[in-house]
């Protein structure tokens, strides 16, 4: 096999990388950092969707999220992606570090075949 071959086929091996946005009729997704409306379907759809795979957030999202829930998503490892001078040992279990995009896919790759999971979800917009 030559060396594209096995490169396209490790790429087909990658769960899928799936994208939660929620955006209002006028194209607003954020308010200030938080989100515009609060719907308890949206917020129970997501829970659904999302728990048992990896996430990939920004820092600010994810700040926001600790802050207001105590911690990181639960059932879920976070993949913080920030250009902070931060490790793994300055977050809590059940979130990582990741400093650029490759390595956030990277941790998050790993983590879903940790799992047996086909999707890495990238959520948040603060």
């Amino acid at each position: 096999m030559a060396d594209g071959d096995a490169s396209a086929a490790e790429r087909d091996a990658d769960p899928d990388l799936v994208l939660v946005a929620a955006v209002a009729e006028n194209g607003v997704i954020g308010d200030g950092g938080g989100m515009p409306w609060h719907y308890p379907a949206d917020l129970a759809h997501f829970k659904r969707l999302t728990t048992g795979h990896p996430v990939i957030v920004g820092r600010k999202t994810y700040e926001r999220i600790a802050d207001r829930i105590g911690g990181p998503l639960p059932d879920r490892t976070s993949v913080v992606l920030t250009t902070r001078p931060i490790d793994d040992a300055d977050l809590p279990e059940g979130a990582v570090v990741a400093h650029d995009v490759e390595s956030a896919r990277s941790r998050a790759n790993a983590d879903a075949a940790a799992r047996g999971v086909d999707a890495v979800y990238v959520i948040g917009g603060a």
